[in-house]
């Protein structure tokens, strides 16, 4: 029998109506275990070190994230280091990692056949140097950002150790491809395909006439530092959570992560019909 890991945002799915409805609809075939995503388990140190649910992810079949992007973030973030398969049903609102609406929940069924194909998608190692020891380290699916508060903040981006550029305004996005849809392409930053194997770096409301992001080969080792006085007020932030403080003379650390997300398609619908979906026509 196909064990699965129901993990709703109760936040989106009000008394877990979708969740209960996962659960009946697969409960002849499948061990369905339901739990609320509470982001504490996630927060600032790395993506699942301290969720309590290490055994029983490592048994799963598959996993079924319930609510927005941010919930089926975690939720893959949580399964990445036990290469389990995560399958989105959207309660927010783009819903853009969402496979699935409650209009077709049905196609769960397919998926405890084994009726389904895997779109692997690379992840990010986001790490804080701080006087040659690692003091922060976590990963992302979409995008490490630096950013300032509400003065501009300067930072220094280098590529294996090569410097790219200085943008001076709110900040550096450095994203995946799977970010490339998130903060990167609100700030001006490319569409890549999520298949895609890159990092693309774009800065934030830059102050000058001409400020353009990167499209880098995925093996490249970003680091970035906010220089200058206004460096103090600079922070971190994984995936939108919690900002991290930067010091002085800190430098992030963002290379390819060893771990990706398993992201599993039913619909057959292709990332182009996403987007226009998503972000275009209307």
């Amino acid at each position: 029998m196909k064990k699965i890991i129901v993990f709703s945002n109760p936040a989106r799915d009000t008394d877990l109506e979708v969740a209960q409805t996962v659960k009946l609809l697969l409960s002849e075939r499948a061990e369905v275990s339901i739990y609320t995503i509470n982001y504490s388990y996630f927060a600032e140190d790395t993506a699942a070190d301290n969720s309590p649910l290490k055994e029983e992810l490592g048994e799963a079949d598959f996993i079924v994230a319930i609510g927005g992007a941010g919930s089926i973030m975690h939720t893959a973030r949580a399964a990445a280091p036990y290469s389990k398969p995560v399958i989105g049903i959207n309660k927010g609102n783009k819903g853009f990692l969402a496979e699935l609406d409650i209009n077709n929940i049905s196609l769960l069924e397919d998926a405890v056949d084994g009726r389904y194909t895997i779109e692997e998608r690379m992840m990010l190692d986001v790490s804080i140097m701080r006087d040659g020891e690692k003091v922060f380290s976590n990963y992302a699916i979409n995008d490490a950002a630096i950013s300032g508060t509400s003065r501009m903040v300067s930072v220094s981006v280098f590529a294996d150790g090569i410097k790219m550029a200085t943008y001076a305004g709110d900040g550096v996005i450095i994203a995946s491809p799977t970010g490339s849809t998130a903060y990167s392409m609100s700030a001006g930053g490319p569409i890549v395909e999520p298949t895609a194997k890159n990092i693309i770096v774009t800065p934030i409301c830059s102050h000058a006439l001409i400020a353009k992001p990167f499209v880098l080969a995925a093996d490249r080792t970003i680091t970035a530092e906010a220089t200058g006085a206004d460096g103090m007020h600079a922070f971190l932030s994984v995936d939108g959570e919690k900002g991290v403080r930067l010091l002085p003379g800190d430098t992030v650390r963002v290379d390819r992560s060893y771990h990706t997300t398993k992201l599993m398609k039913l619909t057959g619908k292709s990332f182009y019909e996403t987007v226009r979906e998503k972000l275009g026509e209307r």
